[in-house]
């Protein structure tokens, strides 16, 4: 309450109006925006990304927490052949076409799977949809990578963000956070060179920024778009889920814009909160019933043509509680943890066999699983301990149970987490091939702009800023190190605003220098005569 107060009277002082006064009519909306100027920066954006396929990228930054990806590809040749998924063959070079296809099926039916090594072990199965768009463009499903999706998704999400600012008569800001988010070193790296999915958080932020962005301002678009908004959002984050679940705790900037939209009842902002969870959990059941549906024929074709079906239940997202008690290993050096699979089996082992009579096959000494287990008689698919629900509940106990009996813990982790989210974070620059300029950027910057962008009641710039917070979600509430920190891009976004201030605050104090200068004063109304009737 007093800090409040004490933010109330610091904001009637002449100083602050001023400066909220400055501020305000530097971020104004430029009076004119040609739709050259749209199709130019669409243009320039285009070629600037391409060139980084061709270039080399810094290395230095990545994640390097998580495979990610295992052999997806080679289950896009009967899906896109057969219409079966998924199902892979172990032949090492399957011939091209649906002829070739057929003839797998009918002269080597022993070599059909469902899955290869652990491909589908934590679900995920709409990773196949990179691979897809690759074999489009290829004109076959063989040697596909996730490299084209990715430049593709990443230009889209920036063409978006400077539409966007475009739209809102702001396109200098929105070249300048183009720019900058289109030359952080993590991103570049895992778009164009990594035959990963590990860059879809950042551009699924940016594609959900910039569909935001006009939402984020006092003047909202028409309702029936903002009705229109959570459902596209909703729908949008259920299809990204099923090819990766880091990107998802971006919806939490979309229901914070819906509960602080100006102008609205209380009853309505939760409608549209309301509205993008259907929307989102409906797209996530949809693709759920589709890959349940997949996944029999899968089974049911293979079995009648003498191929492996897999016997056990498949799993469609990715793990929870393995990756939260393997995170806690972060800065933990008190209950155990550890970021590796191996500690968290031995710790699970003697309590699956105690309490469920379940015998889990866990590392030998030269890093294998063993003992050996499998679902079916010709062991094919290896039994492991991440196809028991049991070992995720043996997980969530023992982490439920530090937390609760030692909350101080917990929380140090988190302090510490936090710090690293602020100060581990990706260098900010301009980049263009391999040239690049450095620009000075901490996360205490970023934090301390955003306090003076609430102070002086700049609201669109704060909520800028904060819309990209919940980048770092992943590494405050799971594991931050490994590279995971650099998902943050908050402090980009901050640079993005401090660099539009500043060019905002001189460009206004240059014109009313001219002004004062070179203009006729005696023909320009004063404020009185501006506000007058015309018939007065």
């Amino acid at each position: 309450m007093e800090a409040s107060s004490w933010l109330k009277r610091f904001q009637r002082r002449r100083g602050a109006r001023w400066a909220h006064v400055v501020l305000r009519r530097a971020v104004a909306p430029d009076s004119s925006c040609q739709a050259w100027v749209l199709i130019v920066g669409l243009a320039v954006i285009l070629v600037w990304q391409l060139v980084f396929g061709f270039v080399a990228l810094d290395t230095r930054y990545r994640n390097t927490a998580s495979v990610g990806v295992q052999h997806e590809g080679r289950f896009a040749y009967f899906l896109v052949y057969k219409g079966l998924f998924p199902v892979a063959t172990t032949l090492p070079t399957p011939p091209p076409g649906r002829a070739g296809a057929d003839w797998v099926i009918q002269n080597h039916p022993e070599t059909l799977v469902q899955e290869l090594a652990y491909t589908w072990l934590s679900g995920d199965y709409g990773k196949v949809i990179p691979h897809l768009f690759d074999a489009w463009l290829k004109g076959a499903p063989l040697n596909t990578t996730m490299i084209p999706f990715n430049r593709m998704l990443f230009t889209v999400s920036l063409w978006s963000l400077f539409a966007a600012f475009w739209h809102m008569r702001r396109p200098f800001m929105g070249a300048v956070m183009v720019a900058l988010l289109g030359s952080n070193p993590f991103q570049l790296f895992h778009v164009h060179a990594h035959d990963n999915i590990i860059g879809l958080p950042i551009t699924t932020a940016i594609l959900i920024l910039a569909l935001h962005l006009p939402w984020l301002t006092s003047k909202l678009p028409p309702t029936r778009y903002t009705w229109a908004l959570p459902i596209v959002t909703g729908v949008l984050l259920g299809c990204v889920r099923t090819i990766r679940s880091e990107p998802v705790p971006i919806i939490l900037a979309a229901v914070g814009t819906y509960l602080t939209l100006c102008g609205w009842q209380w009853r309505r902002k939760l409608a549209l909160v309301a509205l993008l969870m259907v929307a989102f959990m409906g797209t996530g059941g949809a693709w759920r019933s589709l890959f349940l549906k997949k996944h029999a024929e899968a089974r049911a074709f293979l079995a009648s043509v003498g191929g492996n079906p897999f016997p056990g239940t498949p799993r469609l997202y990715h793990h929870f509680w393995h990756p939260v008690w393997c995170g806690l290993g972060d800065f933990d050096t008190k209950y155990g943890y550890k970021w590796s699979d191996r500690v968290a089996l031995a710790y699970a082992t003697p309590i699956l066999e105690r309490q469920y009579g379940i015998r889990v096959p866990i590392y030998d000494a030269d890093g294998k699983y063993g003992p050996e287990e499998y679902f079916d008689a010709r062991r094919v698919y290896k039994r492991l301990p991440f196809h028991i629900d049991e070992y995720d509940t043996t997980a969530r106990d023992k982490v439920l149970h530090d937390i609760v009996g030692d909350p101080f813990w917990y929380a140090g982790i988190l302090a510490k987490r936090a710090w690293r989210v602020i100060s581990e974070l990706t260098p900010v620059r301009l980049t263009w091939g391999t040239v690049h300029c450095l620009l000075p950027m901490h996360g205490l910057v970023a934090l301390a702009l955003l306090l003076a962008c609430v102070v002086f009641r700049q609201w669109f710039l704060s909520k800028l800023i904060v819309f990209t917070m919940p980048t770092v979600a992943i590494a405050m509430l799971v594991y931050s190190g490994d590279g995971v920190s650099y998902y943050g891009i908050y402090h980009i976004i901050a640079m993005g605003v401090l660099a539009s201030l500043v060019f905002g605050i001189v460009r206004h104090l240059a014109r009313q220098w001219y002004r004062r200068r070179f203009a006729d004063t005696a023909d320009i109304p004063t404020a009185a005569e501006h506000q007058a009737p015309k018939n007065a």
